[in-house]
């Protein structure tokens, strides 16, 4: 019995330390150094009671505690296997609606630059105004009183977004006459890989859905109003990774000024792909 239970100790401990190892690796590569320091120290922990476990086998409380966290480290094992969740099913998207780009905040914060247009919306929601004027009092992000306001960094915020205003033209293009021959599988690989070497840590493809564009356009002046007509079967969707540690002092100028380069990043990349596609004679834009 009592080698068994050595046999059974010494698996559990090879195991569970070949499992924090994998915890510790995900974690170096990741860049999560925190994660990486507590995976080392459970590691050290976990070998050293397994390890005394084994040196003190003739102790009979020792050997009953050995069984104890064997057994319940079986019973958690086959507690996990439950399905804790109902079977997943394909959700029900027939009563979607689009949500109109006038309605979200950034679109109602800029109306206070277009009286004309503030006119038209208020009056047709005018329990919106209140509530809309006051926060329009407030400090923009990147100017003097704003609570994070920092002299020096709050304008390569406002430089990073005036810079996207300014690139708009970017995400539309000529495309060409003549479309490239290529198998639909390979140019899809070609568009992750060019979005991936070109800093995007996620990319994928889907059918473009009705419900994944706005329904009128509210956020530029010049267009504002206008119903989104959709012209694409496919869309493209591009992810970017934030630095932990700077989105981690929100609401700090750090946290804005991260988000402010992955929003550069980001449209970036999309244009880049659209770019692509034009040039290959499909029609594409970018969404940014």
């Amino acid at each position: 019995m009592s080698d068994m239970m050595a046999g059974i100790t010494i698996a559990f401990l090879v195991a569970s330390t070949a499992f924090v190892l994998l915890i510790v690796i995900s974690s170096v590569a990741e860049k999560e150094w925190r994660a990486v320091w507590l995976s080392l120290l459970g590691m050290i922990a976990n070998s050293a009671m397994w390890v005394a476990f084994l040196a003190m086998q003739e102790i009979a409380l020792i050997r009953y505690i050995n069984v104890g966290v064997v057994v319940l480290l079986c019973l958690a094992g086959l507690f996990s296997l439950i399905r804790f969740f109902p079977e997943r099913r394909r959700r029900d998207v027939s009563a979607v609606e689009q949500f109109d780009e006038r309605d979200h905040m950034f679109a109602r914060n800029n109306l206070q630059f277009h009286p004309h247009l503030a006119e038209r919306y208020y009056s047709r929601y005018p329990e919106k105004c209140g509530i809309d004027r006051e926060i329009q009092k407030k400090a923009e992000l990147g100017e003097p009183g704003q609570t994070y306001y920092d002299e020096l960094c709050s304008t390569a915020v406002d430089a990073a977004f005036t810079y996207l205003g300014r690139s708009r033209h970017l995400s539309r293009g000529a495309v060409a006459e003549n479309r490239a021959a290529i198998d639909s599988r390979l140019l899809t690989e070609t568009i992750k890989t060019i979005g991936r070497f070109h800093g995007a840590v996620d990319i994928g493809i889907t059918p473009l859905k009705p419900y994944h564009l706005y329904s009128y356009t509210g956020r530029h002046a010049e267009n504002w109003g206008e119903e989104v007509i959709n012209r694409h079967e496919s869309a493209v969707a591009v992810v970017v990774a934030m630095d932990t540690k700077m989105i981690g002092e929100a609401p700090t100028i750090s946290e804005i000024l991260e988000s402010s380069r992955q929003y550069v990043e980001a449209a970036k990349i999309a244009n880049i792909i659209a770019e692509y596609l034009r040039l290959a004679g499909y029609d594409a834009r970018a969404h940014t």
